[in-house]
């Protein structure tokens, strides 16, 4: 084989792997949540079972948790804590629309929405 046609075929090989190898975008895998509510996963990066949680205005709902991973389909910021409802655990927010692959260290048992919540949330 000459010189020219084996590095044709290298170069045309090249691509071929290349091709085959293209990244995906990020949208591709985004996780599957209705709209309106607040999903959560048993598993983080959005693994394990999948249940969605409506959270009314000025409520707190108890997420059968711990969940380790969400995705806030609602179009307010709502606060997950580690505890369930009224126990005072520790809280942190999650924007209208945000995804949160790892809720750590301890996971979510409930998710609040009220004003406060929204106001804190706000940057």
């Amino acid at each position: 084989m000459r010189s020219g046609t084996f590095r044709t075929l290298f170069v045309l090989a090249a691509v071929a792997v290349s091709s085959t190898t293209a990244v995906t975008p990020a949208s591709a895998h985004a996780p599957r949540c209705s709209p309106h509510v607040l999903c959560a996963w048993t598993g983080s990066i959005f693994s394990g079972s999948r249940a969605e949680f409506p959270v009314p205005d000025n409520s707190c709902v108890n997420i059968s948790g711990p969940r380790y991973s969400a995705y806030n389909r609602m179009s307010v910021s709502l606060a997950l804590s580690e505890g369930t409802c009224g126990s005072g655990a520790r809280a942190w927010y999650i924007a209208a629309g945000e995804q949160q692959p790892y809720l750590l260290p301890n996971g979510a048992k409930s998710a609040s929405r009220c004003s406060a919540c929204r106001a804190a949330a706000r940057p």
